[in-house]
């Protein structure tokens, strides 16, 4: 049986938050495409930021045969939630039986089946790392209560701790029956808790807070399908641990990677795999190439608020570093202005990502 009938009713989704996850999108969709095939693929982009929808990147989407829709921003947390859009995209009407939700900063590194991922009644998910939120023994007591659920006995092993922790799950990864009630009940009570000011330190965590809740009140089973779902391949960069480190990340034969930044694909052996989705999808001949301009701007931004930063501390400054100081500050606004406006983004834009069709 072939990749895409394997994958049958089964719709992958993410969120296409322009400008900043266009890069992140086109590294997981190439990697869709090179390692499942034919699969459904819907990405989902708030109507408030079509206008960095660039031609270059819907034309991506067309030849790769995926779908952007557009989702309208909600008003229903306290105030402006980043992460609220996978709530909201998990939302979304679908037509297929079930729909695997993951964020934008991931890749397909192995092929897999439906029936690997998810079952009728269950949401697969993968521990947390580390202990982000909760490790305050009230916390979830807290939460369970407000909500009327029992309080579990159950403890999962947390991936990169290897802490026991209450169900604690990360919301990078999630597949569930695109029916149940499940979307609704966790968007409902994301934004319920959110309300809540005996919560304390609730974001950026609170989509993960409430996962384990949401799966409990809307009736299914958390079904932990190990890390190797989701294996986060980023590290602190401390050249003592970077041996260790790969040796053990290169032992997993992990499906999907979590990679936060396309930097972390170096020295794993899944570069060799997000080299050939690039170089099969886009113009571009490695993951390398096509991050390099943007990998060259944020080094450049890093370096220059770094060092504004520095100049600022310093009580007595002389002539020179005044004008320094300045300069960086004029280069500031304007890496801003450039961050923030479509016309200047446009202007940057490549006219066009896709590999092109070559005779036969």
């Amino acid at each position: 049986m072939n990749a895409t009938a394997q994958l049958q009713d089964l719709a992958i989704i993410y969120v296409l938050d322009p400008p900043g996850l266009t890069r992140d999108s086109i590294v997981l969709l190439s990697t869709i495409r090179h390692v499942l095939g034919d699969v459904k693929v819907i990405a989902y982009c708030p109507s408030d930021k079509v206008d960095f929808l660039f031609p270059y990147v819907t034309e991506f989407y067309d030849r790769m045969g995926a779908e952007i829709r557009l989702m309208e921003p909600t008003d229903k947390f306290i105030a402006p939630y980043k992460q609220g859009n996978k709530l909201l995209a998990c939302l979304q009407e679908r037509d297929t039986e079930y729909t695997l939700f993951l964020d934008t900063d991931t890749a397909i590194v192995a092929p897999f089946s439906r029936a690997d991922l998810v079952t009728e009644g269950t949401v697969s998910v993968v521990p947390e790392g580390v202990q982000s939120w909760g490790g305050n023994p009230g916390s979830w007591e807290y939460v369970y209560e407000k909500f009327g659920l029992p309080f579990p006995e159950e403890r999962v092993r947390l991936v990169r701790s290897n802490k026991l922790s209450p169900p604690y799950w990360n919301a990078g990864m999630i597949a569930f029956p695109t029916r149940s009630a499940f979307a609704e009940t966790w968007f409902r009570l994301a934004t319920e808790l959110d309300a809540d000011p005996q919560v304390d330190h609730k974001r950026p965590w609170l989509d993960q807070i409430t996962l384990p809740l949401a799966i409990a009140v809307s009736g299914l089973q958390a079904r932990n399908v190990g890390k190797e779902w989701n294996l986060s391949i980023s590290h602190p960069g401390h050249e003592r641990h970077h041996e260790e480190f790969f040796r053990n990340i290169n032992a997993i034969d992990a499906k999907i990677v979590h990679f936060h930044q396309a930097k972390f694909f170096a020295g794993t052996k899944f570069t060799a795999i997000a080299d050939e989705a690039i170089a099969s999808n886009t113009k571009f001949a490695s993951l390398s190439e096509l991050t390099a301009p943007g990998d060259a701007a944020a080094a450049r931004r890093e370096e220059v608020w770094g060092r504004f930063g520095e100049l600022k501390k310093i009580a007595q400054k002389t002539p020179e570093e005044l004008a320094e100081m300045h300069a960086l500050g004029q280069e500031k606004n304007r890496i801003k202005a450039r961050r923030n406006s479509a016309e200047e983004q446009a202007a940057r834009a490549p006219d066009s990502i896709v590999k092109p069709v070559t005779a036969d």
